[in-house]
């Protein structure tokens, strides 16, 4: 959580450079199917608890950094 706040960047950068690395390895291996995990954090904040699997994702602040998490999961669907 500490990096959510010092360093926005690499936190993004991190998570997109996984996700493109986890697609990668799917075509290079044939793989068509992937499930993608994630935390709540790209619900933050959310209508409801428990928040239901059909609940849009939402970056409510774009220039908070803590929100640099939940953008690169989003970018990961």
């Amino acid at each position: 959580m500490e990096f959510f706040y010092s360093k926005p960047a690499l936190v993004l950068e991190i998570g997109f450079k996984g996700i493109v690395n986890a697609i990668s390895a799917c075509l290079d291996n044939e793989i068509g199917e992937r499930i993608l995990v994630s935390s709540s954090e790209v619900y933050s904040p959310s209508p409801e608890v428990p928040t239901g699997d059909g609940a849009p994702p939402v970056v409510p602040d774009l220039l908070n950094p803590r929100c640099s998490y939940a953008s690169s999961i989003i970018i990961s669907t």
